[in-house]
């Protein structure tokens, strides 16, 4: 977003008056009377941050990996909505668990299951052939 002051030139004082208001139309300053102006344009943005952390357990001598959590905020692309998401897969026990919540706390989704069991999700899905 874009706006601009009107001030002053000599005093400072911050004035109410259009920006694209021509020099012979201006009104004298009402505190020193100078017809002198200062044009103050200011651009404000808003950018919204949001986290998300990923950690991973590789085991030596084995190229898989071996266990994944993620926890974080997740965007659900249909609505544009901002949400909590908990993932965890685990090879060794053989667990996966999903858990997904809104910013007021309202239970999405809640996944448990074998890792096994999970198929046909995510990067899972097979690959459609248009």
């Amino acid at each position: 977003m874009t706006r601009t002051q009107v001030i002053c030139a000599k005093c400072g004082t911050e004035l109410r008056e259009d920006s694209s208001l021509p020099s012979k139309e201006r009104s004298p300053c009402p505190s020193c009377g100078s017809l002198n102006r200062n044009f103050k344009v200011i651009l404000e943005e808003r950018m919204d941050l949001h986290d998300r952390l990923t950690l991973k357990l590789f085991l030596p001598g084995i190229k898989r990996l071996m266990e994944r959590v993620d926890s974080g905020e997740s965007m659900y692309k249909k609505t544009g909505d901002w949400n909590v998401l908990v993932r965890k897969y685990n090879r060794i026990k053989n667990e996966y668990s999903e858990e997904i919540k809104s910013k007021d706390e309202k239970i999405i989704k809640i996944v448990k299951e074998p890792l096994n069991q999970h198929k046909g999700h995510g990067s899972a899905k097979k690959n459609q052939k248009k």
